[in-house]
């Protein structure tokens, strides 16, 4: 008889894959979107259903553009 969780540790590894762009995306991209002058909310809801496409995309993006300065 088993009293742990009713699944493996194992089985959790594809919700990682999943959250962590999504963390990622809210975390990182949204405000250095925004310093950016980019829509990071935009950037951040992209990471719901592209995950680490968006990440990848906005990494790509984020080494061509310079960030806005202050004023």
């Amino acid at each position: 008889m088993s009293y742990g969780f009713p699944f493996h540790w194992y089985e959790l590894i594809p919700l990682l894959f999943v959250l962590i762009p999504v963390l990622v995306g809210f975390l990182w991209i949204r405000p250095d979107a925004n310093t950016r002058g980019q829509p990071g909310l935009l950037w951040a809801l992209l990471t719901l259903p592209l995950n680490w496409i968006a990440v990848l995309a906005y990494l790509v993006v984020r080494a061509l553009t310079a960030p806005v300065p202050h004023q």
